[in-house]
């Protein structure tokens, strides 16, 4: 009897012997307010020139359409950045 008890514990691989756990409580709404932030600062980045673009045209002296062209040109890029 004992030797199939031995041979029992010797098929034990490490896997037997592992400590699940539960994540720590504040990890998913740290993940939550992460996301925000991110999305936040990004939207801000990519649409806050769209809404001051009388107050960029009048401190730069252009037309509304230039500073238009302007942002554009930020948000397309230069052509040698794109996929490298």
């Amino acid at each position: 009897m004992s030797g199939g008890r031995e041979q029992a514990q010797e098929a034990r691989t490490e896997t037997d012997f592992m400590v699940t756990t539960q994540p720590a409580p504040w990890r998913g709404m740290a993940v939550v307010v992460a996301l925000m932030l991110a999305a936040f600062t990004f939207n801000t980045a990519e649409n806050l020139p769209i809404g001051l673009l009388g107050l960029i045209s009048e401190s730069l002296q252009v037309s509304v359409s230039a500073v238009g062209l302007l942002v554009t040109g930020y948000g397309v890029g230069r052509p040698g950045e794109v996929g490298g």
